[in-house]
C-alpha cells in the first residue's frame, strides 16, 4: 500500500462517521421527511370535510385575498374562483389555523384531528444553524492542478477555525486569524480534499459532533410526537385499505 492509501486507511473510520453526521444534518432534508410525514398522517383523516369550509383569509397589499379553506383536503382559492388548488403541503396550514380547522372537521374524526393538530403544533422544525471549532493555527495543504494541466500543487492556508452549517452541511468553511475572514473550504464529499482534511481531522470531527448533537436532540424530540401522531392516524389508513 501506498503512502497515500496508508494515510487514508488510517483516518478512514473517523471519516466515514463524519460523512455520516453531514449526511443526517442537512436541515432541507430532515424538514422535508418531516412534512412528508405530517401530511401522509393527516391525509388519512380524508375526506376533513364533506362541505367547503373557510378556515381563513391571507390578506396583503400587492395580491387579491387567498381563501385557505376545507373540504375533503385543504384548498386555496381565490375570491373568483369556486373550488381553487389543492394545497399539496399542508404543514404550514396545521400548524397555524389548526385550531380552527378542528370546529369544521367531520365529528366522528373530531377529537383524533384535534390531538393531531396539537401534536403537529409541537413538532420542531430543523433551523439553519452554524458550528465552529477553534483550531490552534495549523496549516493545511489543498492539492490542485495548475490552469495549464500540467503540474500538481499544494496550496497552504493556515486555519484557525473551521465552520459548517446544517444547510450545507458537506462544507467545511476555514476561517483566517481573526474568526470572520474565509480562507477556503473542504467539500467532505470530494476525495480531493482528503489528504488536505487529514492534518485536522480531530478538529473536524468535534465539529460535527457538536453540528449532529443539535439534530439528534430535535430528531428524539420529534420522534416522541410522529409516534403518538401514528397512533393516531394508523386505525384510519387501516380502514381505507380494507
Amino acid at each position: 500500500m501506498g503512502v497515500i492509501s496508508s494515510g487514508i486507511s488510517m483516518i478512514a473510520d473517523k471519516y466515514s462517521e463524519i460523512l455520516y453526521m453531514a449526511s443526517n444534518s442537512r436541515s432541507f432534508t430532515l424538514n422535508s421527511r418531516l412534512r412528508k410525514e405530517v401530511n401522509e398522517c393527516m391525509r388519512s383523516f380524508m375526506p376533513l370535510s364533506y362541505k367547503m369550509r373557510e378556515i381563513t383569509v391571507i390578506r396583503d397589499s400587492y395580491r387579491y385575498p387567498t381563501h385557505i379553506c376545507m373540504c375533503s383536503w385543504l384548498r386555496r382559492r381565490n375570491h373568483w374562483q369556486k373550488l381553487g388548488k389543492i394545497i399539496d403541503d399542508g404543514f404550514d396550514y396545521f400548524r397555524m389555523y389548526g385550531d380552527e380547522m378542528v370546529k369544521y372537521v367531520r365529528r366522528p374524526i373530531r377529537e383524533d384531528f384535534s390531538e393531531a393538530i396539537r401534536l403537529v403544533k409541537e413538532l420542531r422544525e430543523y433551523d439553519n444553524i452554524s458550528e465552529f471549532v477553534e483550531v490552534p493555527e495549523v496549516d493545511v495543504y489543498l492539492p490542485m492542478i495548475t490552469d495549464d494541466d500540467d503540474k500538481l500543487i499544494l496550496d497552504k492556508i493556515t486555519v484557525y477555525g473551521i465552520e459548517t452549517t446544517t444547510k450545507s452541511p458537506n462544507v467545511i468553511i476555514l476561517r483566517g486569524v481573526d474568526g470572520d475572514s474565509m480562507e477556503g473550504y473542504f467539500m467532505i464529499n470530494n476525495y480531493q480534499y482528503i489528504s488536505a482534511i487529514e492534518d485536522i481531522i480531530d478538529y473536524v470531527y468535534t465539529l460535527y459532533r457538536q453540528l449532529y448533537s443539535n439534530v439528534v436532540e430535535k430528531n428524539k424530540w420529534n420522534e416522541e410526537r410522529l409516534r403518538k401522531l401514528r397512533d393516531i392516524t394508523e386505525p384510519y389508513k387501516v380502514a381505507k385499505n380494507l
